[in-house]
């Protein structure tokens, strides 16, 4: 349940399409009952509109770079494919990575920052596209040799 004030209860369940954004504690969650018996306040909650907006916005900007790389003729890597490409799983020497929570290996336990086998995963895209664009040979780095995540 999720605080609504355009709405007579100040409350409603949440949408197919709305984001509860991790920054909402979990001891809050668990501790103070929010989302069951207290509302998620919207300062937590993307609604679809907030949604909508992030996105086209995100479409917009990758559309100004696309159009700006082309003109220079300057390589680009497409990391939302890269990002598709990881939430289904993405192996590396051997080790699974993916953006599944905490045992997807590729974010930090904040769930938004790459962790440091994430950003390895992602400067291994770019070298790929740089290495391709520009025919250079730069070598990938060892994803699996930089820390992983001390759980919680």
């Amino acid at each position: 349940m999720i605080a609504d004030s355009s709405v007579s209860t100040g409350r409603r369940q949440i949408e197919e399409g709305e984001l509860i954004l991790l920054s909402v504690s979990a001891d809050s969650l668990i501790c103070n009952g929010l989302g069951r018996t207290v509302p998620i306040p919207a300062k937590f909650v993307l609604d679809a509109d907030e949604v909508f907006a992030i996105t086209n916005a995100i479409g917009a900007y990758n559309t100004a770079i696309q159009n700006y790389c082309t003109a220079n003729n300057i390589a680009m890597a497409h990391m939302r494919n890269f990002f598709n490409t990881l939430s289904t799983g993405y192996v590396f020497n051997g080790a699974t990575y993916s953006t599944e929570y905490l045992s997807g290996g590729a974010f930090s336990t904040d769930g938004f920052y790459p962790s440091q086998r994430g950003a390895a995963l992602m400067a291994n895209q770019f070298l790929r596209v740089i290495n391709s664009f520009y025919s250079a040979k730069i070598p990938l780095v060892d994803v699996n040799k930089y820390p992983g995540i001390a759980f919680p």
